[in-house]
């Protein structure tokens, strides 16, 4: 899901996700001891209009395809490597948002939800009172918040991305 998606595929998604998570805690449901809980972690997102956010999904995007384009240089004369499969590639990441989640677990009616925290991490590398006081605009500060932005990705995704040739 990115900002140019078109609102069926953001829809289909909603959809899906929306179906996923019903039947999960309606299955899960049935193997919890009574007076116990659950606890569910979800990467989400801020805003619910899912079109105003940038995710920085576009950023992955565009690297994957300049990554295939300087490969196909190297491995397409092996045949391991085909532009036509980057162009199929799909990667089905929905990004939710807390309040979607509330609604489908009212909605399904198998749990109740007791407390809901929100986390919001942060890719700059300085707090925000240490950015107030280094007001560092040096190529470092700015490579630190890239390398940051990547281990993020990488920690979620890498093993989803992993190509073993």
């Amino acid at each position: 899901m990115t900002r140019p998606s078109p609102p069926n595929v953001i829809k289909a998604y909603a959809d899906q996700f929306q179906k996923d998570l019903t039947s999960f805690l309606s299955m899960h449901s049935n193997e919890i001891i009574p007076q116990s809980h659950m606890v569910l972690t979800f990467l989400a997102r801020k805003n619910p209009n899912p079109s105003d956010q940038d995710y920085g999904w576009e950023l992955l995007a565009k690297s994957l395809l300049n990554l295939v384009a300087q490969a196909i240089c190297f491995i397409y004369v092996l045949g391991v490597l085909k532009e036509r499969n980057m162009d199929s590639f799909n990667l089905p990441l929905y990004t939710h948002c807390k309040e979607e989640v509330v609604e489908i677990i009212v909605r399904e009616r198998s749990f109740e939800i007791n407390n809901l925290q929100v986390f919001v991490t942060d890719s700059d590398p300085l707090s925000r009172d240490e950015q107030l006081c280094n007001k560092d605009s040096s190529f470092s500060f700015y490579t630190k918040i890239g390398e940051n932005i990547a281990n993020t990705v990488r920690a979620g995704l890498e093993t989803i991305l992993s190509i073993r040739v």
